[in-house]
């Protein structure tokens, strides 16, 4: 009896929640052309919420998008944070993964790191994400297109900046750093006079607990308390160059934003940066 009425429970509650995620789903605005509401279970946001008594240094809205992004002190208690909420006129908003949320900043590509907020510029691979006329797609897939519109079409007539393009005999392609190329990290410029111009240099890593992750696999074990990512904008000359811009911040999974009031967002900074920077901060 304990055991049906058990089962009974769970079965009401399941409907209960898919009811609620259908109604949700029938009023969330979706922003892309492209995206299918299949997946009712989409992640609504939830992340530390901005206190009230905390003054909002700048706000802007997050092109193409009902959302406004906003900068205050981090609710780390120390520094700035990234902040977004759903504008007063729309009750929520869907974003796929790999929206666009905002760029890091304008900067320049130098050999040295000259501060933390510095990025080193690497691909690890073909399959790695790069932002390209408004959109997101692979690595290989920019180089193909790129061999296909070159003149005549042939692969050596296309470069990545800083990386040495290989191909098999079958034609996979591969890429590997090019240890020739110095200047391999972008350098955020930061205005005195516009200090707040360029939101995305103050984001913050939830997924990263001073004096306490360790390890790479600590640290990938909370990188779900982020919501946005790194990858880079890029550019292509008219000599089939391909040439890192800036990076860009883009959204890790689907997600639906309900609040009107702002929340932080979390940035992957990557083990990488931390087993470097955690012990200059400690």
């Amino acid at each position: 009896m304990g055991l049906c009425m058990y089962h009974l429970i769970s079965v009401f509650l399941s409907l209960i929640k898919s009811i609620n995620s259908f109604k949700l789903a029938q009023r969330i605005k979706v922003n892309s052309n492209f995206f299918k509401l299949s997946n009712l279970n989409i992640e609504i946001f939830e992340s530390p919420i901005l206190n009230n008594n905390i003054n909002i240094l700048s706000t802007k809205s997050v092109p193409n998008y009902n959302l406004s992004l906003s900068l205050a002190e981090s609710s780390f208690g120390f520094g700035l944070g990234l902040y977004i909420s759903v504008e007063k006129n729309v009750e929520s908003v869907m974003l796929p993964k790999l929206s666009m949320i905002c760029e890091y900043g304008k900067g320049k590509f130098d050999m040295r790191v000259l501060g933390d907020k510095c990025i080193a510029y690497s691909f690890e691979s073909v399959e790695s994400l790069v932002y390209y006329e408004s959109k997101v797609l692979p690595l290989k897939d920019l180089i193909q297109n790129c061999i296909l519109n070159s003149s005549p079409p042939h692969r050596k007539n296309i470069e990545l900046l800083g990386h040495i393009i290989n191909f098999d005999d079958i034609n996979n392609m591969a890429v590997c750093t090019d240890k020739s190329h110095s200047k391999n990290v972008f350098v955020p410029s930061i205005n005195d006079r516009k200090p707040y111009e360029y939101f995305g240099i103050y984001a913050n890593d939830f997924a990263y607990k001073l004096n306490e992750t360790d390890n790479d696999e600590a640290y990938l074990a909370n990188t779900y308390k982020n919501a946005l990512k790194i990858i880079w904008k890029v550019g292509v000359d008219k000599n089939g160059l391909i040439t890192p811009i800036n990076p860009v911040f883009v959204t890790k999974r689907d997600i639906v934003f309900t609040n009107k009031v702002p929340m932080e967002l979390g940035l992957d900074y990557g083990w990488n940066y931390w087993s470097f920077w955690g012990r200059q901060f400690s």
